[in-house]
């Protein structure tokens, strides 16, 4: 019958040790550059949205100015979906900057010689 002699196999476990906290600790450092990684991603897209949804009140201060003075202004940045004719006024606009999309609704009155804005939101 063989002999096993217990004091040659302390290399062994730790050989075996070293190797599994090392894969363990090569693990967690991967889930935590994944975790900063989306965590980056994810404050550019609310940086994006910010620009986008700036860019769309831009658009409503426009077509308030166009239906203040009556007359056609343009902008390149979003879109003017569109804007009535008559009081009260529903004017619906879009920006897209970077794949990020916002939509405002804006209803607007005439009174007493000014224009008052009666509900703005994002849809």
């Amino acid at each position: 019958m063989k002999t096993v002699n217990f004091a040659s196999q302390k290399g062994f476990v730790a050989l075996i040790s070293a190797v599994l906290i090392s894969a363990l600790l090569m693990v967690l450092a991967a889930s935590a550059a994944c975790a900063a990684s989306w965590a980056r991603f994810g404050s550019l897209t609310r940086e994006n949205k910010k620009i986008g949804a700036a860019r769309a009140e831009g658009c409503v201060h426009l077509a308030l100015l166009k239906i203040a003075r009556d007359e056609t202004v343009t902008w390149e940045q979003c879109e003017i979906l569109s804007a009535s004719e008559a009081s009260p006024y529903v004017i619906f606009t879009r920006s897209v900057y970077q794949d990020t999309y916002t939509n405002l609704k804006i209803i607007a009155e005439m009174d007493d010689g000014g224009l008052v804005i009666k509900e703005w939101r994002e849809f």
